[in-house]
């Protein structure tokens, strides 16, 4: 090799006179010298020209020189065989700018981007783009310099690399080789890279939305190369820039594909190095301190309107550590944040596997070096604040993936509040998930599972304490008086006894009747309906019209009140109750009664302290109350029976869920703790009923002596003539006299026609027997709701007296005498009566 070059040396010096000799005329020996000498001068003028000359000259010759490429390149329509090769200019633009580094640091900035944007242009080509990407990473390779602090060379170095990728005339081909070199350059000189690791992985961005598997595998392959980096001065100033490049690639990549699952797999990794960063000590990068400052002061969190319980948050993870465990502990809370804003904009599979493996780091991490108090944060102040912003957004297209992440983090809490080391943090992240539960009852596309994420924590409440107890219920107490939101804003236009659908305090106006889908109708049965039997629909409605919609206005304020959202959120709230009933009833329950109030779920019968009692009670009376309310308003279930088509539209299953669901707490707490005055409670609840059956009763039968009092018999005359010869005379006679006429007519009219009896075809069908006359009075047989209003009141009163009757001690029965006489007062119905039977027999 050294022979070599002192041979090219020497050619190089000797000149053409001596290459072609004193010949006369050139032969081709001295003519192939003289070819070898001319190489080897212009080889050398290419290799020494940085050096020799100076700044102004060399930009001269570099604009000279890439001008001609340019013309070689784009501009010969025919690129005749006679003319230089595009390949051998871009060689020498690289010979040229490979030596630079031997140039003063301005020189290089000054030269660089002229040639480097001239590479960009070439790499977007057919035919040189290759040879244009291999000169770009052999220059870049060779200026690639240490920074000092607060320098940015190297991002100019690898910018290049950058604008081709984000190219659409760079074919895939050309830019698989560009990321092939930096695969490379992270390889070889990653203590090197510096200010371009931002470019780099821009690069890495920009490719991913490539076609071709093979760039996200050379992708995949340069986040691996740099995943091996063990350097804590490298990795804390360039990881932040890594991870969207893998998100990136999973947002591009299909659910079946091996990339989506290669891409995966490097997010533990990247997890890994985080907590390499935390153990290690090192100068961290002052962005992610300065980020954590940020942080700090402002800590996000999930929102409310009024919160109901005020409850701080644990112990923060950068308080009295230091700077590099500060930079790796908000490394690790931007890295969940990033995979949090995945779960917006990736496939159904790929939320999956990203919700798994958030569940299982932040259970993990406990027994991490971070420790738990970052996980509660992770929690707290990153992962359900951003579900909590995703819930509110107007544009969710996918409610079933967002119900999905909302489950999912509840599973996440309560997994993480029954890890021993999250002691300091479980009563905020209850409160957190409960805020976010409450979140889900404002809006119609979440309202429907919040009941069941409520369950969810109740199911697993074996070892909450008081204080977890107080949350959940006043955050049960939220949700439930929200569910109420939209029916409390519908009876407050109508005064008590309204008959008017216009409405009494402002204007009610009505559009799209029966505007509703089948699973709306199904809802809107469930809780309006009284009726065993429905009428179903023939045919479903066309929804494109428009939706059954109520406006009220009142004065500047209009309120626009959607048919199916008062039914989502009353069926919401009747899920509410029977979560309560089956926190405050046990197994031993009447089972009849158990099955009507809690359904086909498990009682929870958890250990309640005296103090959530009251809470949970309030939830109860507030929902009897809003159902009274709405009772005492014909006019509002008119207005919804025409707007659900419909007959009868009302709240009496949740008035008497409501009602027992508290009396027989009160009746079961006091057999256990035989505290009197429950029993006080109790009466006084079962008497305050009793004074609402007797207004039900009253009112029913006022109604029905009304009009027994209009149905009389309009007493008619006629005028018949009287037989007279000499004049015509009449006189007045009743209608009774001109039917009984008629009669005896019709009578003597029946004797005279001759009898033909009717013969059976036996040929017929038995239901052609059937007798005409019972059909139609079982067609004319309609269900009386008011009956329906009368059972429900006469249920409230009389299920807890029979249990008192039946189960309690006759030294108890004294204190329910004043709600038997009053019940007795309010009712003549039998039941009442026997009950009333019972008790004297008892007490005698």
């Amino acid at each position: 090799m050294r022979n070599i070059l002192s041979s090219k040396t020497t050619a190089a010096d000797s000149s053409i006179e001596n290459a072609l000799g004193d010949e006369p005329t050139l032969s081709v020996h001295s003519l192939n010298r003289a070819i070898c000498v001319l190489i080897a001068k212009v080889d050398r003028f290419y290799s020494q020209v940085c050096r020799e000359l100076c700044l102004p000259a060399l930009h001269d010759l570099c604009v000279a020189i890439v001008s001609s490429s340019e013309n070689r390149v784009f501009y010969s329509a025919q690129k005749h065989i006679h003319l230089t090769a595009p390949v051998s200019l871009l060689t020498r633009i690289s010979d040229i700018i490979s030596t630079l580094s031997h140039r003063p640091l301005i020189h290089q900035m000054f030269i660089y981007p002229l040639v480097s944007s001239h590479f960009v242009k070439v790499c977007q080509c057919d035919q040189e783009s290759r040879i244009a990407a291999s000169a770009l990473a052999e220059v870049v390779t060779r200026l690639l310099i240490t920074e000092s602090p607060g320098m940015s060379f190297n991002q100019t170095l690898i910018v290049p690399f950058q604008t081709a990728s984000c190219s659409e005339n760079c074919s895939e081909e050309t830019k698989e080789q560009l990321l092939c070199a930096l695969s490379q350059l992270v390889l070889s000189q990653a203590d090197k890279i510096g200010s371009g690791w931002k470019p780099l992985f821009g690069s890495l961005k920009a490719v991913g939305a490539a076609r071709d598997e093979k760039v996200h595998w050379c992708a995949i392959d340069v986040i691996s190369s740099y995943l091996r980096i063990d350097s804590p001065s490298i990795l804390s100033s360039s990881i932040l820039e890594c991870v969207p490049c893998v998100v990136n690639l999973l947002q591009n990549s299909d659910d079946s594909s091996e990339i989506s699952s290669a891409a995966l797999r490097l997010f533990p990794n990247i997890y890994s190095l985080i907590l390499y960063l935390y153990s290690t000590p090192h100068i961290p990068n002052y962005h992610l301190l300065h980020r954590s400052d940020l942080r700090s002061k402002c800590l996000d969190t999930v929102e409310l309107d009024q919160d109901p319980v005020a409850v701080p948050h644990g112990p923060l993870p950068w308080d009295d550590k230091q700077t590099y465990e500060i930079a790796a502990v908000e490394l690790f809370l931007t890295f969940m944040d990033q995979i949090c804003g995945t779960l917006l904009t990736s496939s159904s599979t790929t939320q999956k596997n990203l919700l798994d493996m958030i569940g299982r780091l932040l259970v993990d991490i406990s027994n991490k070096p971070l420790g738990a108090d970052s996980g509660g944060v992770c929690m707290s102040a990153v992962i359900l604040p951003y579900v909590q912003k995703w819930i509110r957004r107007p544009d969710v297209e996918e409610v079933k993936i967002l119900k999905q992440v909302i489950g999912a983090c509840t599973q996440t809490v309560i997994d993480m509040l029954e890890l021993d080391k999250m002691s300091s943090w479980r009563d905020r992240l209850l409160r957190d998930i409960c805020s976010l539960i409450v979140e889900c009852v404002l809006f119609d596309k979440t309202c429907a599972v919040a009941p069941a994420y409520f369950t969810l924590i109740a199911n697993n409440s074996a070892g909450f304490s008081t204080q977890q107890w107080n949350i959940f219920s006043h955050f049960l107490a939220t949700a439930s008086s929200q569910s109420l939101r939209h029916i409390r804003l519908l009876n407050s236009f109508f005064v008590r006894s309204s008959t008017d659908e216009n409405g009494d305090i402002g204007d009610v106006t009505s559009f799209n009747p029966e505007k509703l889908s089948f699973r709306q109708l199904l809802a809107a049965i469930q809780v309006f309906s009284s009726e065993k039997h429905v009428k179903q629909k023939e045919e479903e409605e066309d929804l494109s019209s428009g939706v059954a919609l109520i406006m009220l206005s009142h004065g500047a304020d209009t309120h626009r009140l959607e048919v199916h959202s008062i039914v989502s959120t009353l069926f919401t709230h009747c899920l509410l109750l029977q979560l309560i009933a089956s926190l405050l009833l046990s197994e031993d329950s009447n089972p009849k009664l158990k099955a009507s109030l809690i359904g086909t779920a498990t009682p929870i019968d958890p250990q309640l302290d005296d103090s959530i009692y009251p809470i949970l009670y309030n939830i109860l009376n507030e929902s009897c109350e809003t159902s009274l309310d709405f009772d005492n308003r014909p006019a509002v279930g008119s207005l919804l029976s025409r707007m659900l088509g419909s007959s009868h539209a009302n709240l009496l299953k949740v008035l008497v869920s409501s009602n027992l669901i508290k009396t027989m707490s009160l009746l079961r707490r006091f057999e256990k703790t035989k505290k009197q005055e429950l029993l006080e409670e109790t009466a006084k609840s079962v008497k305050s009923r009793s004074v609402d059956l007797k207004s039900v009763e009253f009112e029913v039968s006022t109604r029905r002596s009304a009009i027994v009092s209009r149905e009389h018999a309009i007493t008619q005359y006629h005028l018949v003539p009287v037989e007279n010869g000499e004049e015509n005379a009449y006189r007045l006679v009743s209608q009774e006299f001109v039917d009984g006429a008629l009669s005896e007519y019709d009578k003597h009219r029946e004797r005279l026609k001759p009898f033909i009896p009717d013969r059976k075809n036996p040929f017929q069908h038995a239901i052609e027997d059937i007798d005409p006359i019972s059909i139609r009075s079982n067609d004319q047989k309609k269900e009386d709701f008011d009956e329906i209003r009368l059972a429900a009141y006469r249920d409230i009163c009389l299920i807890p007296l029979r249990y008192v009757a039946d189960n309690l001690l006759r030294e108890h029965l004294p204190d329910f005498l004043p709600a038997v006489t009053q019940i007795v007062l309010s009712s003549p119905d039998l039941a009442v009566r026997q009950l009333a039977v019972d008790f004297m027999s008892r007490l005698a």
